[in-house]
């Protein structure tokens, strides 16, 4: 049950809701997703468009910034300000534990060190980024390392925008999917919460099945990221190949596919589809694109997909406005609507993932 009320609204600026109901807090999410699809979509499908809703201490990462008091909090709406927090009804409930014990451990070291704390949840266990301004001393590495030791966590800095730098690790970081479990860096980009990924894993799954339950599909994967719905896809697939623009993805998903003997199913290319989308020409040796891009879209590579003999595509989007952007262009070319879902993965905001299954 989504039922909000913190005592924090109004000054940090992380939610857009509060004292609010589920029922009504649903209805206003279904229609700001309608609003942004029912100028591309036919009103029978934006009808029966599927809700997922989850519920509150869902989200695995959280970047919280610290101010000169060494205090951790989130900035004020439309602010630097840092509005310092006790209380968060959207962190996971372990993140918002190892918070606490990050204030109180941060009394013994200089302010103005550090300005932010990521903690990530994976599935294996939590990990914790400092941002810094300067290079530590060895007495202050050494208060890190015993903190990490002391709560079980890994701990990696980074000063200003330079290297990701790792303190102490102790364990790889990881999540499961599909039985296999993925290694993974600190600063990686993953769904928002574990639940979310496991829907949309599942709309996948279903998807593939659907058009062929002989395994002899082949798949390209777009925009992979680390390869999550690679290794979901895997078991369903005769082969899949994997395109992402940044080489440390690339980097991350070879050695995840290597770790898992997964050579002769998984290929990992590195691209910019931005700049050199996949050319209908290449597309056409796949049965089916997964295509996962960042917020501004991916309308470059699908005027290559609609040129192309592509009759199945999975499109999974964070930003409503460019999926429907995008999906116009499908639906123009001749792909029909198969499935619509929305994921409320960013409760409390005004942000959905949404899923949409085309063929033709």
């Amino acid at each position: 049950m989504i039922e909000f009320s913190c005592k924090h609204f109004g000054s940090c600026g992380g939610c857009f809701y509060d004292k609010i109901g589920s029922t009504p807090y649903k209805e206003l999410k279904k229609q700001l997703v309608k609003k942004d699809l029912q100028s591309v979509f036919d009103s029978r499908i934006i009808d029966n468009v599927d809700f997922i809703w989850l519920d509150k201490y869902s989200r695995r990462k959280s970047t919280f910034h610290i101010d000169c008091n060494n205090k951790l909090g989130f900035f004020a709406s439309r602010s630097k300000k840092i509005i310092k927090i006790d209380e968060c009804l959207i962190c996971n409930k372990e993140i918002l534990a190892l918070k606490t014990k990050i204030e109180e451990f941060l009394k013994s070291l200089p302010a103005k060190l550090f300005t932010k704390a990521i903690i990530t949840n994976f599935d294996n266990g939590l990990d914790l980024v400092f941002k810094i301004t300067q290079e530590l001393t060895f007495s202050q590495s050494q208060k890190l390392i015993n903190f990490a030791k002391t709560q079980n966590i890994n701990i990696s800095y980074q000063i200003n925008d330079g290297d990701f730098l790792p303190i102490i690790l102790n364990r790889s970081n990881q999540i499961n999917i599909a039985n296999y479990q993925l290694d993974l860096a600190s600063n990686i980009f993953i769904q928002a919460t574990k639940e979310g990924l496991t829907e949309i894993d599942k709309i996948i799954k279903e998807q593939i099945f659907s058009v062929s339950k002989s395994k002899n599909l082949k798949i390209a994967d777009i925009y992979t990221g680390f390869g999550a719905y690679s290794f979901t896809a895997s078991n369903l697939a005769q082969n899949i190949t994997a395109f992402e623009g940044s080489l440390d993805m690339i980097k991350i998903l070879k050695n995840n596919i290597a770790k898992h003997n997964l050579n002769h199913k998984i290929q990992a290319q590195n691209r910019d589809l931005f700049q050199s989308p996949i050319t209908h020409k290449e597309l056409n040796k796949f049965d089916l694109i997964i295509i996962n891009p960042p917020r501004n879209g991916a309308t470059p590579q699908i005027k290559e997909i609609v040129k192309s003999n592509i009759k199945n595509i999975i499109y999974i989007s964070c930003n409503p406005k460019t999926f429907a952007f995008d999906s116009k262009i499908l639906l123009d070319s001749g792909f029909k609507t198969k499935k619509l879902t929305i994921l409320d993965q960013f409760i409390g905001s005004k942000h959905l993932e949404i899923a949409g299954v085309f063929t033709k």
